[in-house]
């Protein structure tokens, strides 16, 4: 099920379960929708739960959102660049192939959407589709990146994310 069809659900059912309001903002519930997914399906495992719970906190995002953007971002890196700098990057940092491992629940992207991320025009819809506005892959990056350099991810490699997510 498509997350347009689970946020139409989702909104529906809470009208359904209220019907007594007054003045049911259809806007709102939609901007909120992705905020009320089930928290205890976030997945992230090791040293990347920690960025999770970072990214949620500076910019104001659930761990679910933190987790979905963060999948795409490194599901476009894993299919942008070499197999070889990919796999030195995923043993860097303990928890990195937690994110993009095959899951079918819980509001996140799957990993059929992330094998098929090959350009930032795509992150950007998986960010929409997470209820994230696609400029907040822009602030995602630098706190990424910060993250990976603490992790000691070499410079070449930083450098070379940084290229990715750059805005298309």
């Amino acid at each position: 099920m498509n997350n347009k069809i689970k946020q139409f659900l989702l909104i529906s059912s809470m009208y359904l379960l209220n019907p007594s309001a007054s003045a049911f903002d259809f806007n709102q519930a939609r901007e909120t929708a992705p905020l009320m997914l089930p928290q205890e399906r976030v997945q992230a495992t090791g040293e990347v739960s920690s960025l999770v719970r970072d990214l949620s906190q500076q910019l104001e995002v659930t761990p679910t959102q933190a987790t979905g953007g963060l999948s795409a971002m490194f599901g476009y890196a894993r299919n942008a660049v070499d197999a070889d700098t990919y796999a030195k990057l995923e043993n860097s940092v303990d928890g990195l192939s937690s994110l993009t491992t095959n899951r079918t629940s819980g509001g996140l992207p799957s990993a059929s959407m992330l094998a098929g991320l090959d350009s930032m025009a795509g992150v950007n819809k998986v960010f929409s589709a997470m209820g994230l506005e696609s400029g907040m892959v822009q602030q995602f990056a630098p706190i990424v990146l910060s993250f990976l350099e603490s992790q000691g991810v070499g410079g070449p490699i930083v450098g070379t994310l940084k290229g990715l997510w750059q805005p298309s």
